[in-house]
């Protein structure tokens, strides 16, 4: 059932990129696809994982389901489980109050330094890149030197937030989130966030900064490497 909470990510799929990413709409929920992405707001396991069959979508690499199915399509469809996530929501008109803060696009000289404090482990490299590219990839700057910086995933949701060490607990990530929710709100959009359930500090920022956590947690399914991806 349709729930502005639990549906954010599913519904500003289509409010930002076309009801044409609609692959099912009916009174238990939607299916979505975003390029490579499968993503749902039906919490019934097994009528998710039968409907993600007739659609087609079973050796799909990547899904965003609620916590409720994950289990059975996870099973069904030999994927892996990500750790669970809350879905925080910013339902209001107008934007946090927040500082005011110099913040402009990140430009390529400022990759590197970027991707050495974005899970480093993890080689996001390219993937900064992809979202510099596609102009949502930002940085707060204090006398010129680049102090935090923060972005839209490819799916829509906030994050890729991080502040340098140097400038830690001086309120900068409160000032840099605020005015990315700004951004999306000039632009008719909801911002919302996946925070993982053991990131206490962010879970902390979302709630001060106003927004609201859904009912129904998220849990991002992925193919294992080396097995075939539709």
């Amino acid at each position: 059932m349709h729930n502005k909470w639990n549906s954010a990510n599913v519904d500003q799929v289509l409010l930002r990129k076309g009801e044409e990413h609609l692959l099912y709409r009916g009174p238990e929920g939607s299916v979505v696809r975003n390029d490579h992405l499968v993503m749902s707001d039906i919490a019934d396991g097994p009528a998710l994982a039968a409907l993600l069959r007739r659609l087609g979508l079973e050796n799909g690499g990547l899904f965003c389901v609620p916590q409720g199915a994950s289990d059975e399509v996870a099973r069904a469809f030999g994927l892996k489980k990500g750790v669970p996530c809350t879905q925080w929501v910013y339902g209001e008109s107008q934007p946090p109050r927040v500082p005011a803060a110099e913040v402009r696009p990140i430009t390529e000289e400022y990759l590197p330094l970027c991707a050495a404090h974005y899970h480093p482990e993890d080689g996001e490299a390219a993937y900064l890149r992809s979202r510099m590219e596609a102009g949502q990839l930002w940085g707060l700057f204090e006398d010129g030197q680049l102090a935090a910086f923060i972005g839209v995933h490819h799916e829509g949701s906030m994050g890729i937030l991080e502040v340098l060490p140097e400038h830690r607990r001086r309120g900068l990530a409160m000032a840099l989130e605020g005015w990315l929710i700004r951004w999306h709100l000039e632009r008719g959009w909801t911002p919302f966030c996946h925070v993982y359930e053991d990131n206490p500090a962010s879970h902390a920022l979302q709630k001060k900064l106003g927004l609201t956590p859904a009912p129904e947690q998220v849990v991002w399914l992925h193919r294992p490497h080396g097995e075939d991806e539709e």
